[in-house]
């Protein structure tokens, strides 16, 4: 995604435009849910700098962000190469864990064309181990109230049986700066592992990232598809690596 030279920050909100490139769609011309990831990533990643918990300063102090949940719902898919608008804003912390939520603008920001809600925390980037919330400190004068959805995070469980599987084997290319694979490859995984959509489009996801997949490590991904809904699991080493589910229409 190529950025704007406008870039429009506020205290509680950050927005930035971004033309879409021809590599951000599939071959039917909808935007990759990955590229969507990427952009709501990216956002998040520029607002944390202004409000001084970006990554620079927070591995400053042996700290990194992890995402642990991503979920959003797709109203429109976004036309060839426009530009849109992304808007994101924190919400209040909670003990441990802290939301972060997204919309993908049309450029003039009247039509919207996905809503999207992350779940992060913060660790030591020595140990992994969870730090508490308030060891973070924003420099924003209070939380905006507003959410995206109503309705609480999806519990995502494995399935007793799927319809189906493949191995996907993870790569240096994948790697992001905390050194494992970033969240957004992930979709890249879902789509390789489900039968081609044939004309259908993505409408709803959730991705639960259970533990850190790292470059070179052989990811066994599974689905059983319930009508219009594909749920899905990634194991590495028989253990959980990632749940998810992607609604269809």
């Amino acid at each position: 995604m190529e950025r704007n030279a406008e870039i429009v920050t506020g205290e509680k909100t950050y927005c930035e435009k971004f033309r879409l490139r021809v590599g951000d769609y599939d071959c039917t011309d909808r935007l990759y849910l990955r590229a969507i990831l990427d952009l709501c990533q990216d956002a998040a990643g520029k607002h944390a700098d202004l409000l001084h918990v970006g990554y620079d300063e927070m591995i400053a102090e042996n700290k990194i962000w992890m995402v642990l949940k991503t979920k959003g719902e797709i109203l429109k898919y976004p036309p060839f190469s426009s530009v849109v608008t992304v808007k994101t804003w924190p919400i209040e912390p909670g003990r441990v864990d802290m939301d972060r939520d997204y919309l993908l603008l049309s450029e003039d920001e009247k039509e919207v064309y996905a809503k999207v809600s992350s779940k992060w925390v913060v660790c030591s980037s020595l140990t992994r181990r969870l730090l508490r919330a308030k060891e973070v400190r924003f420099d924003l004068d209070g939380f905006l109230p507003e959410r995206v959805f109503d309705e609480p995070w999806s519990k995502l469980e494995t399935p007793d049986s799927f319809d189906g599987e493949t191995t996907v084997t993870t790569t240096v290319l994948d790697l992001d700066h905390n050194g494992h694979i970033n969240n957004a490859k992930y979709c890249d995984f879902i789509y390789l592992a489900v039968p081609p959509l044939q004309g259908k489009e993505i409408s709803r996801f959730q991705i639960d990232y259970v533990s850190e997949l790292k470059a070179g490590q052989k990811v066994i991904v599974r689905y059983k598809k319930e009508e219009n809904l594909f749920k899905i699991w990634g194991f590495c080493e028989e253990s959980k690596s990632f749940l998810a589910f992607i609604e269809i229409r």
